[in-house]
């Protein structure tokens, strides 16, 4: 109770400013659009930290880092600014947005603005990593999400970094498994449409797709032996929504729902497993946080995973609720 009292006597008026890419210029009290976003790292590394900060009488600023340097104006200027989700653009003409990210760094830390970057996504893996360490180099203070991500960060720059895991969304329910028993009789309904086995998968960004689509094969061979029904949970897209037609076509009943937090809830409480496929040869999604797989073991729901660190340090916890390995 002592620390709590502490923690929010220094909180208390604290000016925090959230310098990330919204896509668009916007300045808000609130971190609204954080809330909404379909990425789990806006609203887990953002929304659910700036709520908790305001409660303690903290007052938070969203800034875009937009063409038109919203933070230049920024009176008082804000004791933190915490650097989150600083893209490292692939795309040459997007490199004057990546440049600003640096910028602002430098020109808020003259003003004695703290600097407190979150990384957690691998910058290093990027031809731009020479940004990722210019914003480290700067950085007062440095958290990030995953173990694997702590490593890259001292090997690459010789900084600690602080590991932060980011919080669950949902609500919480009871493991629970009711698969169609194996039977012949079983099997001959499930072939003529009868009890479905019923598959999720969600994310917020393409690399986890393109992921899930090398299962495809698999998929389609056990879609022979058992009905399978797919709900996909994520925006909607050309690339997606081509995938979808794909599963249909090699009989598997996919369906597409576009990403919301009650639109996740329902489709937890709908299936009877989670696939959450990873690329281990993409040094991006390796480093990855768990975030996803502990939604679904939040979320009652066993998931079928990929291997990656962050997985793999869950495997005996996930074997605890019933099944031996991820």
């Amino acid at each position: 109770e002592f620390r709590r009292v502490l923690f929010r006597s220094a909180l208390k008026n604290a000016r925090i400013a959230w310098m990330l890419d919204t896509g668009q210029s916007a300045t808000s009290g609130d971190l609204g659009f954080c809330e909404r976003s379909e990425m789990a790292g806006m609203r887990l590394r953002v929304a659910v930290p700036g709520r908790a900060l305001a409660r303690a009488g903290a007052i938070n600023t969203l800034i875009s880092i937009a063409p038109d340097d919203e933070w230049r104006g920024l009176s008082p200027s804000p004791q933190i600014a915490v650097f989150s989700k600083p893209f490292i653009y692939q795309n040459a003409e997007q490199d004057d947005k990546t440049f600003r990210y640096v910028r602002a760094a430098e020109s808020l830390k003259k003003t004695g603005t703290k600097i407190l970057l979150d990384m957690s996504d691998n910058l290093f893996a990027d031809p731009r990593r020479d940004y990722a360490l210019n914003l480290l180099k700067i950085a007062d203070g440095i958290v990030t999400s995953s173990t694997i991500l702590q490593a890259q960060i001292r090997e690459h720059s010789g900084r600690d970094a602080t590991v932060i895991a980011e919080p669950v969304e949902g609500s919480f329910a009871t493991g629970k498994f009711e698969p169609p028993r194996s039977s012949l009789v079983t099997r001959w309904l499930a072939r003529a449409g009868g009890q479905p086995l019923k598959l999720l998968w969600f994310a917020g960004q393409a690399l986890h797709f393109r992921a899930l689509m090398r299962w495809k094969d698999d998929l389609a061979k056990l879609a022979k032996r058992q009905h399978l029904v797919l709900d996909l949970v994520a925006r909607p897209s050309a690339e997606v929504e081509a995938g979808v037609r794909q599963f249909n076509e090699l009989g598997i009943s996919a369906t597409l729902h576009p990403w919301s937090l009650a639109a996740m809830e329902q489709r937890f409480a709908a299936c009877d497993l989670v696939l959450l496929p990873t690329d281990s040869t993409n040094n991006h999604t390796f480093t990855a946080s768990p975030n996803r797989l502990v939604s679904a073991l939040w979320s009652g729901r066993f998931p079928i995973a990929g291997v990656i660190p962050s997985y793999l340090e869950l495997k005996e916890f996930t074997w605890k609720i019933g099944r031996p390995h991820v």
